[in-house]
């Protein structure tokens, strides 16, 4: 499944839910995955998943583009704002999604393990092309080697990522103790979707 080209204003969303669908039903009710606009909320209900050996994906989105907003505006104010956020987002999680199932649905992540996912703000990037995955960790620590990624043993952090403009932070966070999680399980992610991330400029 494609992202759609947001000639159609309900496609976007419809694309979502069906790629949910596929998601879970690839699964066969063995993944986790949750959608929110405020940050580490996952905290509990994608642990809990992880920690019950479910692969676990948390994304989040910059709350300027995501204010609260009843879903009616998707067709009541087409041309709003956050209309067209919610079908760049959507999109960009049809893509992320398709990504990780990709290669089939057997180890999807590596054990107690949870994607954290960042999107920013759709104010200079319109498009889901303008879109860009780098894997990032959650919290710097200089005194931890990261996986190798550009030339270098240190990832960079999610504020980092998508402060620097339309990029979509990537981090591997270890369910048991949500922390960061060290460099050979950071490499086994990075290592299945390669060619998927960037780097950062």
């Amino acid at each position: 499944m494609r992202p759609s080209s947001g000639s159609d204003r309900g496609l976007a969303l419809k694309q979502f839910v069906d790629l949910q669908s596929i998601f879970r039903a690839r699964c066969m009710s063995k993944c986790y995955f949750q959608f929110s606009s405020t940050d580490w909320v996952f905290s509990g209900a994608a642990v809990e998943a992880a920690r019950e050996g479910l692969p676990a994906i948390a994304i989040s989105a910059d709350g300027d583009s995501t204010a609260q907003t009843p879903h009616t505006t998707l067709t009541s104010e087409p041309n709003s704002n956050l209309t067209k956020s919610a079908e760049v987002y959507s999109n960009l999680t049809v893509k992320f999604l398709a990504e990780l199932l990709l290669y089939g649905v057997s180890e999807v992540l590596p054990k107690n393990t949870i994607l954290n996912v960042n999107y920013p703000g759709t104010a200079h990037c319109p498009t889901v092309d303008s879109f860009k995955f780098v894997l990032s960790r959650v919290n710097e620590n200089a005194a931890v080697p990261d996986v190798i990624t550009c030339g270098s043993n240190h990832l960079p952090t999610e504020d980092k990522v998508i402060g620097s403009g339309c990029y979509v932070s990537v981090s591997v966070v270890d369910a048991t103790n949500k922390a960061d999680v060290r460099a050979p399980i950071q490499a086994a992610v990075w290592n299945r979707h390669l060619s998927f991330f960037s780097c950062l400029p």
